[in-house]
């Protein structure tokens, strides 16, 4: 249930990007180990003429993630 609510809230933000566009097809949330996976994303540009596909990426691990909230610090 909560990748089901994370993947809506994720891919409302990717719609309403001023100037981008996309969408996260499945995300994995792996609370013990503070990670997570976004897999079959793309990021597209539409703020020129032409569309340009900014970034498409197969998978996309984040790990130590939640750590750094808890904590008050983002990890890049």
């Amino acid at each position: 249930m909560l990748p089901s609510i994370v993947l809506c809230f994720v891919n409302n933000k990717l719609a309403n990007l001023d100037g981008y566009t996309g969408h996260v097809y499945d995300i994995d949330i792996f609370l013990v180990a503070g990670s997570y996976t976004l897999r079959d994303f793309q990021v597209v540009k539409t703020g020129g003429k032409v569309p340009v596909l900014n970034t498409v990426a197969k998978k996309e691990e984040k790990k130590g993630f939640f750590k750094s909230l808890f904590e008050g610090k983002k990890k890049k």
